[in-house]
């Protein structure tokens, strides 16, 4: 959702996916320019003890800050139009 990378480390074999990420603990490099609490948050979500993980209620808590954090789409269009 971030960037336009196939989300799998190894498309073309599937069970490989599952190894590298299940049994490996690999995950895809977060671009530099995303936000710093997005990529907080996602690798959060990716920490290998469950117990460490944030609770859904926790995520949809930080989701919300940031959307309102966010400028509206309608701002983002005139940002666009400007450059």
């Amino acid at each position: 959702m971030l960037t336009p990378r196939a989300p799998h480390l190894l498309p073309d074999r599937p069970t490989q996916v599952v190894g590298a990420v299940g049994f490996n603990h690999r995950r895809l490099a977060l671009p530099p320019d995303v936000a710093p609490d997005i990529s907080a948050l996602i690798s959060a979500c990716w920490d290998e003890d469950p117990r460490a993980r944030p609770s859904f209620r926790s995520i949809l808590e930080q989701l919300g800050r940031m959307q309102a954090l966010a400028p509206s789409p309608s701002c983002m269009q005139a940002r666009a139009r400007d450059m």
